[in-house]
């Protein structure tokens, strides 16, 4: 050990990357933003940083607070919980959770907002602070961190709680939730999940130091945005450019729809229509379908979103999700018609065919709805087979509550 504050260093503990790198970042940050701090401080905090002593696998709770206070805790010396700090993550909060409901309703599953809301934070108060020519000062790593939390836990809150149950609730009543309801449920909810974060903290993180991927990959992220280099620039130049190229696409395809309302009215002047129906992307681009007779509606969305779902959840996960949209329309579909038509043809009373066709006789269906409960049976099933292959560590797992 040094002869130093113990407490100007920093670790992992719990797996959540937060205290020794972020330290280390923070002075970087000062150092490339003409704030006091110089390569020798960053060698020094990493020096104690190796030093720290590691705790004893057989350490009881309050051994492990204690040496998290003493060599992880910083907040009394950095600022963390700081007021524009949590106005800046409630601000960002707001977008993030419109986003994410509508991702939510739009494709099915909400995206962790952890990240997104890091290159947010720091894009746009460093947005500010040029705005302002420097004249509000650089938030800490710590703070920024606190920014994220703020944001993240704002985004999240539309996820699971309206877009998801509300969602549902809506598909089985087929009536709205009036924003009463919504109002306070959601506002609850949050406050269960607050007063549960502590014990949940202390229990999972500072005591079973279980590893949260979310948290880990929002600290790498803040990390390279507050080290030194052009790293941190590219991150954030490639945000905005990334912001810039799906608002443009999504106004190519949806301003034509508010064109035409408009020329309802009799408000949209003649160079608009002209520029509607010549430049635009179209809704949905329809694939051939393999039926003989109408038409199964599937086709490929000109999104990003969907583009970028694929990017956030991977190659792996992207390809298995195409291969059984691919086995669905092109294969059980058009095997499920022709048995329906066999079935039709035999006189077979009181037969309910596969799907619902289109009353106008043209053969046109979706077979989504029929691949809902299937594809859920799947997924719930290939869960299970997962679990009961790990059957031994299940056993390990009951044997050691018991020894």
């Amino acid at each position: 050990m040094t002869d130093q504050n113990p407490r100007d260093a920093r670790h992992v503990t719990g797996g959540i990357q937060s205290d020794s790198d972020s330290a280390v970042g923070a002075r970087r940050a000062e150092a490339s933003f003409g704030a006091p701090g110089t390569a020798g401080d960053v060698a020094s905090v990493t020096r104690q940083v190796d030093s720290i002593p590691p705790l004893p696998d057989d350490a009881t709770t309050e051994q492990r607070e204690e040496h998290w206070y003493r060599y992880v805790y910083q907040g009394d010396r950095v600022p963390q919980l700081t007021l524009r700090a949590v106005l800046m993550g409630g601000l960002i909060g707001m977008l993030m959770s419109v986003s994410n409901l509508y991702t939510t309703v739009k494709l099915g599953w909400a995206f962790g907002v952890a990240i997104t809301a890091c290159v947010l934070s720091y894009v746009i108060w460093n947005a500010l602070r040029a705005i302002t020519g420097k004249r509000l000062s650089q938030m800490s790593i710590l703070e920024n961190n606190c920014m994220q939390s703020t944001a993240s836990a704002a985004g999240y809150s539309t996820g699971g709680t309206v877009g998801v149950a509300f969602g549902a609730l809506l598909l089985i009543t087929g009536a709205h939730t009036p924003w009463q309801t919504i109002l306070p449920f959601v506002f609850f909810t949050a406050a269960l999940g607050v007063f549960l974060a502590i014990p949940m903290k202390r229990q999972m993180i500072n005591v079973e130091q279980l590893k949260f991927p979310s948290g880990i990959a929002a600290a790498e992220t803040l990390r390279s945005l507050y080290s030194t280099g052009k790293e941190a620039s590219q991150k954030a130049a490639a945000l905005v450019i990334s912001l810039g190229l799906g608002a443009l696409v999504a106004l190519l395809r949806t301003y034509p729809s508010a064109v035409n309302e408009l020329d309802k009215v009799g408000r949209a002047p003649e160079w608009l229509l002209r520029l509607a129906r010549s430049v635009h992307l179209p809704e949905m681009i329809a694939y051939p379908s393999p039926l003989k007779k109408g038409s199964m509606g599937m086709g490929f969305e000109p999104s990003v979103l969907l583009i970028a779902a694929g990017m956030i959840v991977g190659l792996r996960v992207s390809l298995s999700m195409l291969a059984g949209s691919l086995i669905l329309h092109l294969l059980v579909a058009p095997w499920l018609v022709e048995y329906d038509t066999r079935q039709i043809a035999k006189g077979v009373t009181d037969y309910v065919t596969s799907f619902s066709y289109a009353p106008d006789g043209s053969g046109n269906f979706n077979p989504i709805r029929w691949a809902l409960w299937t594809g859920t049976s799947i997924m719930v099933f290939s869960s299970l087979t997962a679990v009961a292959i790990q059957w031994r560590t299940i056993v390990r797992a009951f044997a050691g509550l018991r020894g």
